[in-house]
């Protein structure tokens, strides 16, 4: 693990927390990232997925169920 990946952690873990709290409903997931940190909306997905082990509309869609 490197530095990229240790931030990267720390912003995936800020926008579950969001995601979990329902922001989910009222923003957009690029909105999010970019919230958390994400530039990128490719960066994200890729750094969520590394990290949660699922894509990030795999997770809300989790989250809705």
């Amino acid at each position: 693990s490197n530095f990229y990946d240790y931030v990267n952690a720390l912003r995936v873990k800020a926008c579950v927390e969001r995601l979990r709290s329902g922001d989910y409903q009222v923003k957009t997931l690029e909105a999010l990232s970019q919230e958390s940190g994400f530039q990128s909306r490719s960066t994200f997905i890729r750094a969520f997925k590394k990290i949660q082990g699922i894509t990030p509309r795999d997770f809300v869609q989790g989250i809705k169920d």
